[in-house]
């Protein structure tokens, strides 16, 4: 199922049918090439809406433990590397797929990474003038605010990196897994700062 607010298409994938539990994807056109973040088992009908808008340049993960053949297939599909926040050498020599880290093969001055432990990634992507930050499975939002899993602290570093970024305000943040909430949750212009004093 997939749908488009300011120009962001959020393709969602349950996991189970019988919970509200699902993952998410998100596809980006950009001028100079389509981002995917976050693949996934798309349909026909998602591969036609793909190849109509220019097909997928670029394909992004938050971490190593999101990937899957799904990355393989994209790649064969369009050509679109893996970008992936993280520079430990190259932990991917088992896909099909070629990867780029964030910073050497690949730049763009209109995207942020937080880095979060772990070679672990959130990105800030500046799209049409507005901010959006697309998270990993480390953050759920509850009752309209965003709160950590059970399992998972931001380190000294990553606080350090997040005050960098504390005045930008956001349009929505995109979660890739997400649980009775919309993965695409907007935020209207609310500061990184200001969402993230109010976690739990």
């Amino acid at each position: 199922m997939m749908s488009e607010i300011g120009g962001i298409h959020t393709i969602k994938f349950k996991q189970h049918p019988n919970l509200e539990l699902g993952s998410a994807a998100f596809f980006i056109p950009r001028n100079y090439g389509n981002y995917l973040f976050f693949g996934g088992a798309f349909s026909a009908k998602d591969h036609e809406f793909f190849y109509n808008k220019g097909g997928i340049w670029k394909q992004f993960l938050t971490s190593k433990n999101q990937v899957s053949p799904h990355v393989g297939s994209i790649f064969n599909k369009y050509g679109a590397y893996l970008v992936i926040g993280e520079d430990n050498g190259n932990p991917f020599v088992y896909l099909d797929a070629p990867v780029e880290s964030v910073g050497k093969q690949f730049f763009d001055k209109d995207m942020e990474i937080i880095e979060h432990g772990d070679f672990h990634c959130w990105f800030i992507l500046k799209q049409k003038n507005k901010y959006y930050l697309i998270v990993d499975e480390h953050l759920n939002l509850k009752e309209g605010k965003i709160s950590w899993s059970k399992e998972f602290r931001l380190n000294e570093n990553s606080m350090e990196n997040l005050e960098r970024y504390k005045e930008i305000p956001l349009e929505a943040i995109l979660f890739s897994n997400y649980s009775n909430h919309e993965p695409f949750h907007q935020t209207y212009g609310e500061t990184i700062g200001s969402l993230f004093k109010q976690m739990s």
